[in-house]
């Protein structure tokens, strides 16, 4: 632990000195490829895996083991990590650097966020697996010449509350789905590469990566005990990575003829987003979107002049790249054009803003669910953060529910301010159910404060012959103080018919 401490510190200090050269790295063409060798995060790195090794192994083989599951061919059983080798050392370069410090309950917390660009390239063997076909028949796989690329974010929370040296926990994780390339060799079978298995072997790679180390997944080290313990969270699919703001303006420059049929698209993959614009040549339209998952590396932003008889006419066409705009640390970047017909002209704008969502993390614990630790959960008791920003919300279970024949069947409807957010499944004869059903939500301030903001909970009782009983509600005004897995009343006609367990978490997004 001590040469951990040597190293951390080394990290800080070497990281805040470096802090003026995050805008030349920013701006650095693509393509361009930095000389310098960051060798302390390095071995910061390789400390962190040494310590935990056997666990990360461990976890890594369990990982792999479940994806390949899912994209086994049907004449083979099952397939297992046997050898891991991390002996590449990766090529990292400074990105963006933050320190944030909060106070809050007389504690002190701080948090380090580091970004990287890191490309890793391992010739040689990295790992091995075993795939067992049927009638029993093995073959040994390796996996080589590993050539990984990516945006790799690294952070370190710190806490008074924490003994010497005050690391409460390490998260890292890629804010980008990284770019992955190896070599496949298939030993003791001849021909066992023409059934498919070296492309079931990159399926099951990329996916487990995807899975456990792209954003919200992370590898996770917790340090507040005596021992440090590492693991995997889960790439939760309904949580959102990101979110990113678009704000449309056209204003007049010189206008004869003012228009009166002007449109915003925002397109994100499959999703299409449409505002019409009718403000005689004068608009400003506010666009805001989740990223999932990083599934798509770019968002296209559309400003255009619609017509009944004749061709649509573009105004400006933009493909924004999210891994670019993650790189600018939450910076706003503006696009604009000036368009003219000959006669008129109109000065078109986008700003763009993105921010990587604070991260939420459930794990179970010996009390019940609990979120794992980190800045913005120990620390959100500001309320100076602002009216807008994200709202998750999982309703874990029930406890004790009551109803005349004491055959509960019971399902939940969820709303936001009086407008359907989604049902959950029903539990049949349980007065004890678990229903996990989690939703984010964006919230922007249109007047309204938080508090304004009403979630209710509806519990009815199924019945298959007649109209399904109402068991009795919950309302709950929005807040920014944190709900973790509380008890809840469930209220009808002034009587409690028993518990909701909900976790409410509002994460603040500035929102411009």
């Amino acid at each position: 632990m001590r040469c951990l401490v040597v190293l951390f510190v080394s990290l800080v200090v070497q990281a805040e000195a470096r802090t003026c050269d995050c805008a030349h790295n920013s701006a650095r063409a693509d393509g361009e490829q930095t000389q310098e060798s960051v060798t302390w995060i390095n071995d910061f790195l390789k400390n962190l895996y040494q310590m935990n090794s056997d666990n990360f192994f461990q976890l890594l083989a369990k990982t792999i083991e479940e994806q390949a599951g899912d994209n086994l061919p049907s004449f083979v059983n099952s397939v297992s990590l046997t050898k891991l080798d991390m002996v590449g050392v990766p090529a990292i370069d400074l990105v963006t650097h933050s320190v944030t410090t909060v106070v809050c309950d007389d504690v002190t917390f701080k948090r380090y966020t580091l970004d990287f660009d890191i490309s890793l390239n391992s010739p040689g063997v990295m790992a091995a697996v075993k795939a067992v076909m049927v009638l029993g028949v093995s073959a040994s796989i390796t996996v080589e010449d590993v050539d990984i690329k990516g945006i790799l974010r690294i952070e370190i929370l710190l806490s008074s509350d924490v003994k010497f040296p005050a690391m409460q926990n390490v998260m890292m994780t890629f804010i980008d789905r990284p770019q992955v390339d190896f070599a496949v060799e298939l030993y003791d079978l001849i021909g066992f590469d023409t059934f498919g298995i070296d492309k079931m072997i990159h399926n099951t790679v990329e996916d487990a990566i995807q899975e456990k180390l792209v954003y919200p997944g992370m590898m996770f080290w917790d340090m507040t005990g005596d021992n440090t313990t590492s693991t995997m969270m889960p790439n939760n699919p309904t949580l959102h990575p990101a979110v990113l703001s678009a704000n449309i303006t056209v204003t007049p420059l010189n206008v004869t003829q003012p228009r009166t049929s002007l449109e915003g698209w925002l397109d994100f993959g499959d999703d299409e987003t449409k505002k019409t614009m009718l403000e005689s040549g004068l608009a400003n339209h506010q666009f805001d979107i989740f990223l999932q998952d990083f599934r798509y590396s770019s968002v296209r932003v559309r400003v255009m002049e619609r017509f009944a008889i004749r061709s649509d006419i573009t105004w400006l066409d933009v493909d924004v790249q999210i891994p670019t705009e993650l790189r600018l640390g939450s910076l706003k970047r503006t696009y604009y054009s000036v368009y003219t017909d000959g006669r008129s002209s109109w000065n078109v704008t986008v700003d763009i803003w993105t921010m990587l969502l604070p991260s939420i993390q459930m794990m179970q614990s010996e009390s019940g669910p609990a979120l794992v630790p980190s800045l913005f959960t120990q620390t959100n008791c500001s309320d100076t953060a602002g009216e807008n920003g994200v709202l998750y919300v999982k309703l874990h279970g029930a406890a004790n529910l009551t109803i005349s024949d004491n055959d509960v069947d019971s399902y939940v409807y969820i709303k936001l301010d009086g407008k359907m957010i989604g049902e959950t499944d029903t539990n049949m004869r349980d007065i004890n159910p678990v229903y996990d059903f989690e939703f984010e939500k964006l919230i922007r301030s249109t007047g309204k404060r938080l508090t304004d903001h009403t979630l209710e909970f509806t519990v009815y009782d199924w019945d298959r012959w007649s109209s399904d009983d109402l068991v009795g509600n919950v309302r709950l005004p929005l807040s920014k103080t944190l709900m973790v897995n509380e008890p809840v009343p469930v209220i009808r006609s002034g009587r409690e018919q028993g518990k909701l367990f909900i976790t409410m978490v509002f994460r603040p997004v500035p929102f411009f």
